[in-house]
């Protein structure tokens, strides 16, 4: 199987972690471990030897393109917007690809032109997407893995099912694989049917990569494989589960475990509560807000001035970003005991929450954690 994509190093503080992945990079290694045979097209600065040393995959062959710099992505953490460096990049000439089964990335310094059987197309950027045949690429088959941002935009429509429509037409795709956040994934197939593929849960969530994994098992499966695109789907998150609870890579074992699926339900509301007495607790409260709305879910802040209908408490759970006992216990039986909502704390410091509440001490691991309690609290009104 052959992949196309980029090889970049990756940073981020909260938790710590250097390696050196990229969409290409990660894609190729998770196919790696189904597949005997895998070749990542890329472009690299180094030589052959040091690149195969950066990347430490000696399963995975590498074909590289010249380039004149090694992008690097910066995170504070795993759900933060990345910094990019450099931060002007020369485009470089395309990279083509012919086989079988490839799987397409959007590159930041250039570009992957593919003649395949079946192709995978994950754009990568929800800010000036391109469509998989625009550069000339062609597939006798070809899958679209994307955002909801994607799909509205490659679709010229913010109605979902209607930018479905008009992309899988336009692009002669078999299926669409729309992400969406802690709802799970919509596959969209060209005879208008719709299945919806849940998101599982993880113990601990590192974000870092997912989308990655997602796009390099359903590829593998479907595209090598041949399985139907919704049981390809379906492993792809199933992977994403596996990976985000232990950053390790899954194989066909790991993605079979028992693992709980998550109902989606977009009407699922979460209260965040805080502090803004310094501006760091001011920029948790904003940045909490930003992730949970980014994943799908809404987000009310009181302390930033939004207050929510008392209707609406008993359909949200609560997140609390807590200093310390006082700042968790002055509210907590206000929103938590009163309108029984189901809470996290998130907080680094060990705190006596009692039963009211579960405390976590990662600060992606308690966004997930909540936006899942909330969903669930929505699910069973």
């Amino acid at each position: 199987m052959i992949v196309t994509g980029g090889l970049y190093r990756e940073i981020c503080e909260c938790p710590p972690w250097d390696a050196v992945y990229g969409s290409g990079g990660r894609a190729a290694a998770a196919i790696a471990n189904l597949s005997a045979s895998v070749e990542l097209h890329t472009y690299s600065p180094f030589s052959r030897q040091m690149t195969a040393q950066l990347y430490g995959q000696p399963r995975v062959r590498l074909q590289l393109t010249p380039s004149n710099a090694q992008i690097v992505f910066a995170y504070l953490h795993p759900l933060s917007r990345p910094s990019v460096a450099p931060t002007e990049l020369r485009q470089h000439s395309p990279i083509h690809v012919q086989g079988d089964a490839v799987v397409r990335f959007g590159f930041l310094e250039g570009e992957a032109i593919v003649v395949a059987n079946r192709a995978v197309y994950d754009p990568q950027t929800s800010a000036r997407p391109a469509r998989f045949r625009e550069n000339g690429s062609q597939a006798n088959e070809l899958a679209l893995v994307l955002n909801e941002q994607e799909l509205r935009t490659l679709g010229q429509t913010s109605d979902i099912i209607l930018a479905a429509r008009n992309l899988l037409e336009s692009e002669g795709a078999a299926f669409i694989a729309a992400k969406r956040g802690v709802n799970g994934c919509a596959v969209f197939h060209r005879d208008g049917r719709i299945d919806h593929v849940p998101a599982y849960r993880s113990q601990n969530v590192f974000k870092i990569g997912t989308g990655d994994v997602f796009t390099a098992t359903l590829s593998y499966h479907w595209a090598k494989e041949g399985r139907a695109p919704t049981d390809a789907a379906n492993l792809a998150s199933r992977a994403v589960a596996s990976y985000a609870q232990t950053k390790e890579l899954p194989d066909a074992v790991s993605v079979l475990t028992d693992l709980s699926p998550v109902a989606p339900n977009r009407s699922a509301k979460v209260i965040i509560v805080g502090s803004i007495e310094a501006l760091q607790d001011r920029w948790l409260l904003e940045e909490a807000r930003w992730c949970i709305r980014e994943l799908g879910l809404t987000a009310i802040c009181p302390d930033l001035g939004e207050e929510p209908e008392s209707h609406d408490l008993a359909a949200t759970a609560a997140l609390f970003l807590a200093r310390d006992n006082e700042s968790f216990e002055r509210r907590a039986e206000a929103l938590v005991s009163n309108h029984s909502l189901p809470a996290v704390v998130f907080s680094d410091r060990a705190l006596s929450v009692g039963s009211a509440a579960e405390q976590i001490d990662d600060f992606v691991t308690a966004i997930y954690r909540v936006c899942w309690l909330a969903l669930e609290a929505q699910a069973a009104q």
